[in-house]
């Protein structure tokens, strides 16, 4: 699963930056603003849909993940222009919600906390193979079509939901007592709890909030600065999806 959503990723991503500068010439203004509407997005449903992973079910969040970014590419390619991106930014925002920490539990429900700590790492290392050999594939959908990527990577996302709805179980998981609006309040009140009674986790949230604040102008500027204040070698469409391509593969 990893290496199938990392390998789709970057399909989708990998001249995400092109895209936005090229394709839908958004603004520096309008590229700031993406970013904080991913950001807060993300800020406003990592609860709900956490308590779907909590009390529903672990499998269900993580099938509606690929669901959800299918939907979120799809629009973000199908018009060009400032709203079309920032819908798709809110659903890609909402479908990392859905996978985020649902994939860790349900992994360790099914095999067990110390088999499940090693499964991560490889998982991980998994997700970042799939992601560099993706993105040739992304950089050659970009050369034909900017929108390519893009339509590429969601279509295949619902390959990915049918192949995780066929193949993935669900032995291990205990639902939560409560359902709805208390399930809500009642996983809120009790990650609170939570991090109040633990300093490293004050900790951690600090440094992800200050982190994330300080790379968002230049993970959203950097394209517009690359391509239009300091210039790509070549010149050409083909040339900037390539240069764009092997900034990702550096990055990674």
């Amino acid at each position: 699963y990893r290496a199938a959503a990392g390998f789709l990723s970057a399909v989708a991503l990998a001249t995400y930056g092109l895209y936005v500068v090229r394709e839908a010439g958004l603004s520096p203004l309008e590229l700031v603003l993406l970013g904080t509407i991913t950001e807060g997005a993300s800020f406003l449903f990592e609860v709900p849909t956490g308590v779907i992973a909590d009390v529903y079910s672990r499998r269900l969040s993580i099938l509606l993940a690929p669901l959800t970014n299918a939907l979120a590419f799809i629009v973000m390619a199908a018009v060009p222009g400032f709203l079309f991106v920032a819908a798709g930014s809110v659903l890609f925002a909402l479908s990392w919600t859905f996978r985020s920490g649902a994939l860790e539990a349900w992994l360790a429900d099914e095999i067990g906390e110390d088999r499940a700590a090693g499964s991560y790492l490889r998982g991980a290392q998994f997700s970042q193979a799939g992601y560099l050999l993706g993105i040739p594939v992304g950089v050659f959908a970009a050369t034909v079509d900017l929108q390519a990527p893009m339509l590429i990577g969601g279509a295949a996302h619902l390959l990915l939901a049918l192949g995780v709805a066929l193949a993935m179980s669900e032995r291990g998981f205990v639902g939560g007592e409560t359902t709805g609006w208390s399930a809500v309040g009642n996983t809120a009140v009790a990650g609170l709890r939570a991090v109040r009674g633990r300093p490293v986790l004050i900790s951690i949230i600090a440094i992800a909030a200050i982190g994330g604040t300080s790379s968002e102008a230049l993970d959203r500027l950097h394209p517009l600065i690359f391509l239009d204040e300091v210039g790509l070698p070549g010149g050409s469409a083909a040339d900037e999806a390539i240069w764009f391509g092997i900034f990702s593969a550096g990055g990674l």
